[in-house]
């Protein structure tokens, strides 16, 4: 095997020849995935199309298909969490970018947030408290909605400019 960099872990999972070799051309599609910039939407389809094959495997899964589909959404999930995946002579390695410098780790943790939150708002309860929040309701002061809030956004921030100034009393 060739040198490992520090940053560099490799990943070897206990698969046959046939699963091993399908999850070579999954890591050379997540690797794709990985020169696209991260907050672009050809980026997000690109991991959602990666999530469902990830996870296409049908009900009764043998133990081998199981482990293949474990190791898909593993080296996804640490797709998404900043590292890179790289397939030499057949051997899959895993490149921690966080190390670099500190605008990568900030673009790294920004994309972890974003797709955490992604990922919340697909959840089934997530999105039927939304749709309630969006949905008008008929109160004291006539029918509003989450979007009543977000209408009067200027004037909320002008009714709370004068707390701004506001300075908590120092205890002694």
């Amino acid at each position: 095997m060739s040198e490992v960099s520090k940053n560099e872990v490799p990943f070897v999972p206990q698969l046959p020849p046939q699963q091993r070799d399908r999850l070579e051309t999954f890591v050379r599609c997540v690797q794709r995935l990985g020169a696209q910039p991260v907050d672009s939407p050809a980026w997000s389809r690109k991991l959602n199309e990666l999530r469902t094959e990830a996870c296409n495997h049908g009900q009764a899964l043998p133990l081998n298909e199981l482990k293949l589909m474990v190791a898909k959404n593993l080296l996804l999930d640490l797709a998404t969490q900043g590292w890179r995946v790289s397939v030499r002579g057949g051997n899959i390695s895993l490149i921690s970018q966080l190390s670099a410098n500190g605008q990568v780790a900030k673009a790294v943790i920004r994309n972890r947030h974003l797709q955490e939150r992604d990922a919340q708002l697909c959840e089934p309860s997530v999105m039927a408290f939304v749709q309630s929040m969006e949905r008008r309701r008929l109160t004291p002061k006539g029918w509003h909605s989450i979007f009543s809030v977000m209408r009067d956004g200027q004037e909320l921030a002008e009714s709370l400019e004068h707390f701004s100034n506001y300075r908590r009393p120092v205890m002694q």
